[in-house]
């Protein structure tokens, strides 16, 4: 603290710099230097709950009456009104928020925050009905998916790196310098969808690894556009041909190059069909 005073600075940077040269006082100067201070009875405290278990000092201790009265007069007068809301603009927001208003709206609406606006609503009763709350998810999610920006926000701040199966991919297409780049860490959106790896000699072909447990529809519930058909299908409507790689047919080297080069192959039939 003092010399935080003494180079205008906050207590925790003297704290760093000493942390990072390893300056540490010795138990023997810390205890001189607590005595230096006058503080014998709260050293005797810190020494008594050090030998017990290498508790701090007044772990276990009780408030003194004058620290109990300090602390109630700091704490007087909070949490005192239930609402800081009238009679009227309580009615208001009993009457808005059924029709679809959030509680956020509603709170930056009367100047007050979210949790007064629920105590409200908890305190009269008041709930959204069942298909008022599908609604709102429906067009959450239509926003949240429907925008190439926030699927790319969205996986950056994942901090998405390659996978296992995909590193395996990436490494088999160093090895034969194939012409696919990783994207799977959002670089590339087509549509809403962020494809593993996309072509990069300028062919419309992406690679999707997938793996069992979340696109494998026989075992469980797979949303439509995560299985092997909702995937192609969704990336034909963008006019790329896409080519899926299973986890457990990553081992097999020669099986994954053989699935690039017949993709390859059918793009190319595809493309002289249409100069044709």
């Amino acid at each position: 603290m003092t010399l935080a005073k003494r180079f205008f600075c906050s207590p925790a940077t003297i704290t760093r710099i000493l942390h990072r040269h390893q300056v540490v006082r010795t138990h023997g100067e810390s205890m001189a230097l607590r005595f230096k201070k006058g503080r014998f009875e709260q050293t005797k405290k810190w020494l008594d709950a050090t030998l017990r278990k290498g508790h701090g000092w007044n772990k276990g201790i009780p408030n003194s009456n004058e620290t109990r009265a300090r602390i109630s007069k700091a704490r007087k007068g909070h949490n005192t009104v239930p609402y800081p809301l009238t009679l009227e603009e309580e009615e208001k927001v009993c009457e808005l928020y059924p029709q679809g208003k959030r509680a956020v709206d509603l709170a930056h609406m009367f100047s007050c925050s979210c949790s007064t606006i629920k105590r409200v609503l908890k305190a009269q009763g008041i709930k959204r009905s069942e298909n008022e709350l599908l609604r709102i998810s429906v067009s959450k999610m239509k926003r949240i998916n429907g925008s190439p920006d926030l699927t790319r926000k969205r996986l950056r701040a994942l901090v998405k790196r390659p996978t296992k199966p995909e590193r395996k991919i990436l490494n088999i297409i160093r090895k034969h310098n194939l012409p696919f780049t990783y994207t799977g860490d959002g670089k590339v959106v087509i549509g809403t969808l962020c494809p593993d790896f996309v072509a990069t000699d300028g062919s419309k072909r992406v690679i999707e690894v997938f793996g069992t447990y979340w696109h494998n529809s026989f075992e469980r519930n797979v949303a439509y556009h995560r299985t092997e058909e909702g995937r192609k299908e969704a990336f034909a409507k963008m006019g790329f041909k896409t080519t899926v790689i299973w986890e457990d047919e990553v081992k097999n080297e020669e099986l994954v190059l053989n699935k690039i080069r017949e993709e390859r192959r059918r793009a190319r039939q595809t493309a002289i069909a249409l100069k044709v």
